[in-house]
């Protein structure tokens, strides 16, 4: 991690967000004073802003400040996904860069390999590699502009019934997806 050194009036107007995903211990106090933090905000956690409150009492230079979880806040332990089904022709996948290519002994003398890391290129659903693949979801309004757009979240395909013509994906809401592009990765997972 760099950090910028400022002087003067920017120095005292700059500052960072160290979110360290709640919970009282040894590591939190110890991101405190290694980034010498002046305001630790507490969201929603009566006992552990009591506590930080008590310990961090003798330190004149940190403030701890109590606040409240807005109303539609829903914590993670309550959140599951929704199953929902596509056809298969309301979706096109897509993976960005090149495959894997031939060893440089394979090509012939004196040609470089020639692979376009923003490459993209359309995926054939019914290939396994779709299969308990993670998918961002893309605001891409045309295949040409995904490398450029914005997702919107992600996707877990559960599974692909070529018959039906059918793809099923785990995602955080209901309904149709915002956009019908869909982007591989490499992340995969499978329950065991």
């Amino acid at each position: 991690m760099g950090f910028l050194h400022l002087e003067g009036t920017q120095h005292r107007a700059a500052g960072m967000v160290i979110n360290t995903m709640g919970g009282y211990d040894e590591v939190l106090l110890h991101a405190i004073e290694t980034f010498n933090a002046s305001v630790v905000l507490v969201l929603g956690q009566e006992k552990l802003y009591s506590k930080l409150k008590h310990v961090l009492s003798s330190k004149s230079n940190v403030d701890v400040v109590k606040l409240h979880k807005s109303g539609g806040v829903v914590a993670k332990n309550k959140l599951s996904p929704y199953a929902n089904t596509s056809s298969i022709s309301d979706v096109k996948v897509f993976r960005i860069g090149g495959r894997p290519q031939a060893p440089r002994s394979a090509l012939p003398m004196g040609s470089d390999p020639v692979s376009d890391p923003l490459k993209v290129t359309h995926v054939n659903i019914d290939d396994r590699d779709v299969l308990h693949s993670v998918l961002a979801v893309s605001y891409a309004q045309e295949p040409d502009r995904i490398v450029s757009s914005n997702v919107s979240g992600f996707v877990y395909v559960t599974e692909v019934d070529v018959q039906r013509k059918t793809i099923t994906y785990l995602a955080p809401s209901q309904g149709t997806l915002p956009s019908k592009f869909l982007v591989a990765g490499s992340l995969s997972w499978k329950k065991r």
